[in-house]
């Protein structure tokens, strides 16, 4: 998976690898989550972010007493819709599975 942006951050949970990536032109601002399939060897898109950001940055945290304090409170939803996405495949290689944009039109970084 191709990542065009200038903030990428990576965790490791659940035993995957998850990249949080911000793209910035002056058309559009893209906030995508993708996640390493190791089966296929390949990325693929989990998530949009519905909040922009900016300056991100990523920590994961081992036995904290409080955790669901701060996760997600509908995670399991999150967890179905991410398996419906893995069982979508992108068969173009134009196409940067994490966000759906055909990357011929993408600058390069």
């Amino acid at each position: 998976m191709n990542f065009y942006d200038h903030q990428l951050n990576a965790e490791v949970i659940d035993d995957k690898i998850f990249v949080i990536c911000h793209y910035y032109n002056l058309d559009d601002n893209l906030h995508r989550v993708a996640c390493f399939n190791d089966k296929e060897n390949q990325w693929d898109k989990a998530a949009d972010m519905n909040v922009c950001r900016s300056g991100m940055s990523t920590c994961v945290i081992e036995n904290l007493p409080n955790a669901s304090d701060y996760a997600y409170k509908h995670r399991e939803k999150l967890i179905e819709k991410r398996k419906k996405m893995l069982k979508r495949k992108c068969n173009s290689p134009s196409v940067d599975v994490a966000t759906g944009l055909n990357l011929l039109w993408l600058p390069r970084f």
